[in-house]
């Protein structure tokens, strides 16, 4: 008989990144270092933004980074 192989799954890459979190107690708002704007303003609530180091899976930047 013939049978399907289990699909391949392919564990993320955790790195330290640095990321700017919006400063506002009701806001979740971050983004990561290279995407933030130069007001350093929260798009979602118009706060400021404080910079700090999460864990994330890293990006590829070979795809459409300026």
């Amino acid at each position: 008989m013939y049978a399907k192989k289990p699909p391949i799954e392919f564990e993320p890459i955790i790195e330290s990144t640095d990321v700017y979190s919006c400063a506002g107690d009701s806001c979740n708002g971050w983004m990561r270092k290279e995407f933030v704007s130069d007001t350093l303003d929260c798009p979602l609530c118009g706060s400021s933004m404080i910079e700090e180091v999460r864990d994330l899976p890293q990006m590829k930047k070979s795809y459409n980074f300026y």
